[in-house]
């Protein structure tokens, strides 16, 4: 599970701990760094910091894990592999017990534990989620210097301490600036006083997760730094987000009940962006193209009562796992669905009233599982239905 501060522990020991080896080496984002690269960067990462040397001559992955047994055989170090994926990213960084010296310590951070079974690790620790008081107080201590929250801000604090349920990253890390703001009672004298957050976002360089509920902040988003990673807006009064809104390192964005027409116009590069809710958004048109959006896996609409289009682009989403449709009355056709959505588990378009038929699936599907169909107006599942052979629960 991301956000439990896996990465904050292990840099914590490394610092602590560096200074008692031969040599250490630290390697952050070891998944992103493989993806868009390849290891290679990463083997002379390991090489010239836990030998001292600046100019190391690597020719491929595998001349990396031979150079890497031959020169740190007999080296006592600490290396950390920060946020690894993939078996083979262990393989070739980090591979056998024989490959460092006697007393090494290999520290390696994952939300998949079960690489660490197969790579056969010795120890193994999971850090656990705070609870309620402590989370409450951690939370406290970041963003009023004080264990309980300041006067007026209980119900803020709580609903932030809900929605990170407990993990250490989301509270603690990287020195997070939280706002949430609620409609509550405000009259419209008070009202005037909410459109200073507009130009207050942008001083906020560090502001990490946006929280506003059921408040017309009149060009709120144009200020907000671009280093946001949660947007939640539920009740968002425009048609759309503003095109000077370019949050590079977005991960959530959740507007319920907003009056979003659609989201944007074009292609926006997002390649953050894990998940989309505007669930409840009743006057959504269109969803938007998707090219830019490669780690989108959850998307729900539902209740989107007006969406007539769905962008044909979502079959190019590899890592869709849910696609939530549940409601979208206006909605009478799909895209096609192909093998590119090799993620793709639950698709649910159960209360489409006017679709009438599914595409053909295009090649064997092996992740889809669930499949809810009831309450439309299906008559015939297509042919290449037998494509779907992980298809678990079909309801109609």
């Amino acid at each position: 599970m991301g956000g439990l501060g896996k990465t904050t522990l292990a840099r914590v020991i490394y610092e602590k701990f560096s200074n008692d080896f031969e040599g250490s080496s630290f390697i952050a984002n070891v998944r992103e760094v493989s993806e868009k690269q390849s290891l290679l960067p990463l083997q002379k990462q390991l090489l010239a910091q836990t030998l001292g040397e600046r100019n190391i001559d690597i020719w491929d992955v595998y001349d990396g894990v031979d150079m890497i047994k031959k020169r740190l055989h007999w080296k006592r170090v600490l290396v950390v592999l920060d946020d690894v994926n993939q078996l083979d990213q262990l393989e070739k960084l980090v591979g056998e017990y024989g490959w460092f010296g006697e007393g090494s310590w290999i520290i390696i951070t994952t939300r998949d534990d079960h690489l660490l079974l197969q790579h056969e690790v010795h120890k193994i620790y999971k850090p656990n989620t705070l609870n309620v008081h402590d989370a409450l107080k951690l939370f406290c201590l970041k963003a009023f210097k004080n264990e309980q929250p300041g006067e007026g801000y209980v119900q803020l604090s709580e609903k932030v301490i809900s929605y990170a349920k407990g993990l250490m990253l989301a509270l603690a890390t990287e020195a997070i600036q939280a706002i949430g703001l609620a409609s509550f009672d405000v009259d419209p004298e008070e009202a005037q006083s909410f459109e200073e957050y507009s130009e207050a976002f942008s001083k906020m360089f560090n502001l990490r997760l946006l929280m506003i509920d059921d408040l017309h902040i009149p060009n709120g988003l144009n200020h907000v730094s671009n280093s946001l990673r949660h947007l939640i807006w539920n009740g968002y009064f425009s048609k759309c987000l503003p095109s000077s809104f370019q949050p590079k390192e977005l991960v959530k964005l959740e507007l319920h009940s907003s009056n979003i027409e659609y989201l944007w116009k074009g292609v926006k590069y997002l390649d953050k962006l894990k998940s989309i809710d505007l669930s409840d958004s009743k006057f959504l048109i269109g969803t938007p193209d998707f090219s830019g959006l490669p780690r989108l896996e959850r998307l729900y609409l539902i209740g989107c009562h007006d969406l007539v289009e769905i962008h044909p682009s979502i079959g190019q989403l590899r890592r869709l796992v849910v696609l939530d449709l549940e409601s979208c009355l206006s909605l009478t056709n799909l895209p096609s669905m192909s093998t590119e959505m090799e993620s793709l588990t639950n698709l649910n378009l159960c209360d489409c009233i006017n679709i009438t038929n599914i595409p053909e699936f295009k090649g064997i599907m092996k992740s889809l599982s669930e499949l809810s169909l009831n309450k439309t107006a299906v008559g015939e599942l297509p042919s290449s239905i037998e494509c779907l052979t992980a298809l678990t629960s079909l309801n109609l």
